[in-house]
């Protein structure tokens, strides 16, 4: 999948634009949208702190960083978050043969 790709598909998973991932905006839902993106583009990518960033609008390393532990560790305690990140996953795979 490409970066474009699994910012699609989260997008798509919390029914907000892609841009709302990539913008400004702080509020709680896009704040979890953008931190599960960034989560995803490190896991499924394997993508440096700096690179994914620049494909959420030009974000600075440590605020990724900070977005993929906030993600790696609510997957331990919450199976809402686990269910999530599970379906956005199946979507981003199934993207990639669909489409």
């Amino acid at each position: 999948p490409l970066p474009r790709q699994i910012i699609s598909c989260v997008a798509e998973h919390f029914q907000i634009k892609p841009g709302d991932i990539k913008g400004a905006r702080r509020i709680k839902a896009l704040v979890l949208a953008r931190q599960i993106a960034m989560y995803l583009l490190r896991k499924e990518l394997q993508l440096p702190f700096a690179e994914i960033g620049e494909c959420l609008g030009g974000r600075d390393h440590t605020t990724i960083m900070h977005g993929d532990n906030k993600i790696a560790g609510g997957l331990v305690e919450s199976e809402r978050l686990r269910l999530d990140v599970t379906n956005i996953r199946k979507a981003i795979y199934q993207y990639g043969v669909d489409k």
